[in-house]
């Protein structure tokens, strides 16, 4: 019941730390009030700020180590009910104390804690029986939020006769009480953990909302009075007294459906109810009153009530006062106008029944005894110039029972206190979760402890040990949860911890989960990921392994469903699955599954784990994975699994061994939309910023896969990492690149298929080793256009690839590198631009730089790189296997400069190669070959097909062959095109004919009648043919013909060129200009005067300049041009050997102004 006090003049956004009396002056009751509230909010401040908003603190009343017993929910004998542990709790800085029944009783009686050494009771309260909550609600079967509500209330010795002191015979100050209440939430909580959001949680934010009610006040301008009694011309107030009144809401609602009532000295005008007529209309009473003043009315409005009434949220029952007894009359009786409801008993003296008088009245109250608060939103006048308005906060929101203002209002100077929107200032409810129970006996305790659980704790919140996490007395996972909100430090001891369900992280904030390094391991043997980090905010995971066991998954069209991500929508993941996260860091972590760890594992991650040597062909493979996410299809563990929105990731000094090292969780979006399950993948995956630094990534199926379903924005960066695809790609980047940059570099990738598969542009690979084996055909992501031809990563260093929704692949660059490869050593693919391949070295089985059939390019540059071929046991030379140091296709403005490419040759004498060629540029717009070391030259006994320096194709464009030093030589056989330095085909006639030769064929491809001669199947780029005035190119697609707009020209400069054996040093097939200039050309020749010994210069051009070079060979003719006579221009030549034009020796002018030697 409310006091009788003058004013409450406590107000925290004043500021003030404490009252100071003065000397010889009146003391106040509002002085020692204010004192007391002041002291009681700074305490309660301090325990919310140190302990959190639900601590329990460790109680020493445990019989040995302390144990946080306060408020410790745990279930019943029988399963049906639960039990609350005796201690203290702190609730947002409210001190909550559950001393258990310490009256008369049976059985053990009443004990001193040794703490405070306060009487309490021997056994924990059982949920039934709490002293603050009359009637509970029955359990029901089902997981249930259990969770604790107080508040403080004011007591007078109208409910506690003992406050009076008898000595004295008159009450003279009140109590506040705090009341808490331990309650169930009615509704079924399947998915709902100690960590689980507030709104996530059914029926939470309902039973847990704030008063909506806002109240203003002020009082009403009158007019001036000339009385000189009256009060102050100025004053809005017109009473004579002074007084605090009190408005409180009676029945909750919403503005509409609320109803108040009001009172003059805070309605506390009050008296005990001992007794009722047989009509229930007659009540006896402790006293009709203090004095003639205070005193119940006859005609007033009083209420009712009871405990059972306030503790529940009932409102009392409101009647009109008919008769009432003088102070002095022995029955004190007084007459209602109604009967009271039969819930109230007066003659159960423990329920406190008491009688309080409201001082409201007129034509607004309704039957029921209140003032509709609708009636008030617009103003209302109660008395004597008090005006009063409701609002709400927010609209719509509920006001609740038991809602009260007080304000002053003084007879003085005629002022009402103001209030402006003000919440109620009382009573302040407040809520912590206890437990989540599952009857008969699961119950998860969500409390926070003080100090940590466990001894010697340092800087850490919560400290775990394997034997609390066995016992349940302090799992993993409860101590995720008591800092989940609060943020903090979970530190793991050493040992094992067992997990058949995942750790969840939901919705934590700067929290931290570290053990003690790899000895602290969670081994898990459940489906799904050990570790879960769902929509957290800065957290850390340090130093700690996590060990899972392979998973028995349902196969397709068994009982898993569709087998897309084992069957239940669970991440297919053994070690953390991030999803919707931000600022999450992985820190010096080991994650593996346990069958790789064993003496059968794969034997290429036992050559990394012991250091020996293992062959290639020994490695057993699982095949490779279409695209860079798990979806559809088989299910593979995952080490780490990324899904939603995550921003911030960083990967440090980890150790990842699993079928997948990385990749995304990326369900069907029909699959998605299901609704939110806390362990299920996404329907996308945007990664914004993410650092993968200084760690081991090992995958049976592949190191790091993320396909073109991913977004990444804020860049990506891989460094100084050992990243293993054992059966397929060590690093697959597809993702859709938004404005954002992927940086590789420092890095040791080993690949099955490929070493790295990149289809995202602004891109960059740097100072990495790279090697790769073949493990069969796969192609560039999922979902690839039919028609776009595959890219076959047979042992590819780095394959480059247009992604798929851009179209082109733009701004990468690759330097620095070491690459040994099976297959060739850089490998593109589709449209590129912009691609910058410098001071590499590269060791491909099939060539160095290769841009594979059907591909494009602008502004390609392969420039400084060291290009050779070893010699791989395991992995023989092919017959017929091309070899190609740099194969540019479709390349507008190409350069290849300053590289040098030798030993392209196998060291076998018995296979046949089809073609050896150092640069060959085909169907490019324009390419420049300048400043490389070229050597071409065949080994003693074997066999080629073609072997040459430089071969340049094309139907238009222009070819740049300069400052080059070319080496070529050897015996090949005579059936071949023969052994060149430099070979050009470069054509503008047009053909139109459908009819294409068989593989090996001499059959003329011109309707015409020219003669057409095959040249070679140049590596599966298709077929060309030589015709009369330029060439024609082949492919299984389509025929590119030369185009008779563009003139195609070449130019030959500046080059030194040796030639041995059979070889040619220039051949030449072209519909444009040739000019070749400044040239050392020479040969040392095998057989010295041979007429059949092939030319050093030798083919056809439409005009050529031969220019201040020098040509020298033993064979009888040096140059042979097959160009008109009035076309050629030839000077300043060194000429040893025969120089022909047209069939002729030169003719006047030029003979004249040539040395022949």
């Amino acid at each position: 019941m409310p006091g009788d006090y003058t004013r409450l003049s406590f107000d925290p956004a004043a500021d003030y730390s404490r009252p100071r009396a003065e000397q010889g002056r009146m003391l106040r009751d509002a002085y020692l009030n204010e004192l007391a509230d002041g002291l009681d909010h700074r305490l309660r401040a301090l325990a919310l700020d140190v302990l959190g908003p639900c601590t329990s603190p460790l109680d020493l009343d445990t019989g040995g180590a302390p144990e946080a017993t306060g408020f410790r929910i745990e279930a019943t004998a029988d399963g049906k009910s639960f039990t609350i542990g005796l201690g203290r709790l702190y609730l947002h800085g409210l001190a909550l104390d559950n001393h258990g029944e310490v009256g008369p009783q049976e059985g053990p009686g009443p004990h001193v804690e040794p703490g405070l050494q306060d009487l309490r009771a021997a056994a924990p309260v059982r949920y039934a029986d709490q002293p603050y909550l009359p009637n509970p609600p029955d359990l029901t079967p089902g997981r249930h939020l259990v969770y604790v509500e107080a508040w403080e209330r004011e007591v007078t010795a109208v409910e506690r006769p003992e406050l009076i002191d008898p000595a004295i015979g008159v009450e003279t100050d009140a109590r506040m009480q705090t009341v808490w209440q331990v309650k169930v939430l009615p509704k079924d909580a399947d998915d709902v953990d100690c960590g689980t959001e507030d709104p996530d949680i059914p029926g939470w934010v309902a039973a847990t909302a704030p008063s909506a009610g806002r109240l203003s006040t002020k009082g009403v301008a009158v007019p001036a009075s000339t009385d000189p009694c009256s009060v102050p011309p100025d004053a809005d107030y017109l009473g004579w007294e002074n007084r605090l009144y009190r408005v409180e809401v009676h029945n909750d609602g919403m503005l509409a459906q609320a109803g108040f009532k009001w009172a003059r000295d805070n309605a506390s005008v009050a008296a005990a109810v001992t007794d009722v007529d047989d009509t229930r209309t007659v009540l006896t009473v402790s006293r009709t009153g203090r004095d003639d003043v205070q005193r119940i009315r006859e005609g007033a409005w009083v209420e009712v009530l009871d405990d059972d009434r306030e503790l529940s949220g009932t409102p009392g029952f409101l009647a009109r006062v008919v008769t009432v007894d003088r102070l002095d009359d022995p029955t004190q009786q007084v007459t209602l106008s109604a009967a009271l409801p039969a819930d109230l008993d007066p003659a159960d003296h423990g329920r406190r029944t008491r009688l309080r008088q409201w001082d409201h009245s007129g034509p607004l109250v309704g039957a029921d005894g209140t003032i509709p608060v609708s009636a008030a939103t617009g103003g209302l006048v109660l008395e004597d110039g008090v005006r009063i308005i409701f609002s709400d906060a927010p609209a719509g929101g509920t006001l609740r029972t038991g809602d009260h203002w007080t304000f002053t209002a003084r007879s003085a100077d005629g002022r009402v206190e103001e209030l402006t929107q003000a919440p109620p200032q009382g009573p302040h409810r407040f809520y912590g979760r206890l437990a989540v129970i599952d009857l008969p006996n699961e119950v998860t305790d969500c409390r926070g402890v003080w100090p940590p659980a466990c001894a010697e704790c340092g800087d850490c919140t919560v400290c775990v040990t394997p034997e609390s996490h066995a016992d349940g007395t302090l799992t993993v996972q409860q101590a995720v949860d008591r800092v989940r909100r609060t943020g903090g430090r979970v530190c793991l001891a050493v040992g094992q911890y067992e997990l058949d369900e995942p750790v969840v992280l939901n919705g934590a904030q700067s929290v931290t989960l570290s053990g003690h390094g790899w000895l602290t391991v969670l081994r898990h043997r459940g489906s799904g990921p050990a570790l879960v980090l769902q929509r957290c905010r800065g957290v850390t995971v340090s130093d700690l392994a996590i060990l899972g066991d392979p998973v028995e998954r349902p196969t397709e069209g068994g009982d898993g469903g569709d087998g897309g991500d084992g069957g239940d929508g669970e991440f297919p993941a053994i070690g953390i699955a991030v999803a919707g996260s931000a600022g999450v860091d992985l820190l010096r972590c080991a994650i593996a599954r346990t069958s790789l760890l064993s003496n059968d594992g794969p034997q290429l991650l036992q050559a990394l784990i012991t250091g020996r040597n293992v062959s290639d062909r020994d490695v057993s493979h699982r095949g490779g994975t279409e695209g860079g996410g798990t979806g559809q299809g088989d299910v593979q563990e995952t080490a780490i699994a990324l899904s939603g929105l995550v921003v911030g990731l960083a990967v440090r000094d980890c150790a990842l061994l699993a079928d997948l090292g990385i990749t995304a969780v990326i369900r069907p979006r029909e699959r998605a939309a299901d609704g939110p399950q806390p362990l299920g993948g996404g329907a996308f995956l945007m990664l914004a910023g993410f650092e993968l630094t200084d760690s081991l990534v090992y995958g049976v199926d592949g190191g790091l896969l993320l396909d073109e379903r991913v977004q990444l924005s804020l860049g990506a960066t891989l460094r100084d990492n050992l990243i293993v695809g054992d059966g397929g790609a060590g690093v697959i980047w597809q993702a859709e690149s938004l404005n954002a940059a992927l940086t590789i570099r420092d890095c040791r990738i080993d690949g099955g298929g490929a070493g790295i598969e990149l289809a995202a542009p602004t891109s960059e690979i740097r100072d990495c080793v790279i090697t790769a084996r073949p493990v069969g055909d796969l192609t560039t992501g999922g979902g690839r256009d039919v028609q776009q031809p595959p890219l076959r990563l047979d042992g590819t260093g780095i394959a480059l690839t247009a992604p798929r929704l851009a179209g082109v692949l733009s701004a990468v660059s690759v330097t620095g590198c070491t690459l040994s490869t099976v297959g060739p050593a850089i490998a593109m693919q589709l449209a590129q631009q912009d691609v910058v391949i410098a001071d590499n070295r590269l060791d491909g089985g099939t060539g160095g730089v290769v841009m594979r059939p059907g591909s494009s390019g602008s502004r390609v540059v392969v420039r400084g790189n060291e290009v050779t071929r070893t010699e791989r046991p395991d992995f023989p030379f092919e017959p017929g296997q091309p070899m190609v140091g740099v194969l540019l296709t479709g390349v507008t403005d190409g350069e290849v400069r300053g590289n040098r490419i030798h030993d392209l040759f196998p060291a076998t004498t018995e296979p046949t190669t089809l073609m050896v060629v150092g640069v060959f540029p085909q169907q490019c717009r324009s390419v420049t070959v300048t400043d490389n070391i070229l050597d071409v030259r065949l080994p003693e006994g074997a066999t080629a097909l073609l072997v040459a320096g430089v071969v340049a194709v094309t139907s238009s464009g222009r070819v740049e062959v300069l400052d080059n030093v070319i080496t070529s030589g050897g015996r090949p056989d005579r059936s071949a095109v023969g052994l060149l330095a430099v070979l050009l085909f470069l054509g503008r006639d047009h053909i139109d004919t459908t009819r294409f030769p068989a593989p090996g064929s001499r059959e003329s491809l011109d309707p015409a009648g020219d003669a057409a001669t095959l040249l070679a199947r140049l590596g599966g780029t298709g077929w060309y043919a030589e015709l009369k005035h330029g060439l024609a190119w082949v492919t299984p697609a389509r025929v590119f013909a030369p185009d008779a707009s563009v003139l195609p020209a070449a130019t030959i400069r500046g080059n030194r060129i040796e030639a041995d054996g059979d070889s040619v040093a220039v051949r030449s097939v072209l519909a444009g200009p040739l000019l070749v200039n400044d040239n050392l050309i020479r040969r040392t020749d095998q057989h010295p005067g041979d007429a059949n010994q092939r030319a050093l210069l030798d083919g056809s051009a439409d005009s050529t300049v031969v220019s201040a070079n020098h040509l020298e060979t033993s064979a009888l003719t040096a140059v042979r041009l097959d160009v008109p006579a009035n076309r050629v221009a030839v000077t300043g030549n060194v000429v040893k050997g025969a120089f022909l034009v047209g069939g002729q020796a030169l003719q006047p002018p030029w003979a004249a102004i040539n040395v022949a030697l």
